[in-house]
């Protein structure tokens, strides 16, 4: 399995994961500018949530954008 950039216009693989399998979780820890903060709505793509993992347990600090969010503040 590869992980890619979902944007990516050269389609490189940023990882090869061979022991994940789908359905399984990833834990990105330092994103870089793939992290919220230098996220982008480009393509018109919601940015994704954010998750505060502690020992073993979670929560979302940061829903995930809708539609909705994505054209607030748009006229026609």
């Amino acid at each position: 399995m590869e992980f890619r950039d979902a944007i990516s216009h050269n389609a490189h693989s940023m990882v090869k994961l061979h022991m994940m399998m789908p359905g399984d979780f990833l834990a990105v820890c330092t994103a870089g500018a793939y992290g919220f903060v230098q996220s982008s709505n480009y393509n018109s793509r919601p940015r994704a949530p954010e998750v505060l993992v502690e020992g073993g347990s979670y929560r979302i600090i940061r829903t995930r954008e809708t539609l909705q969010d994505l054209v607030r503040g748009e006229t026609l």
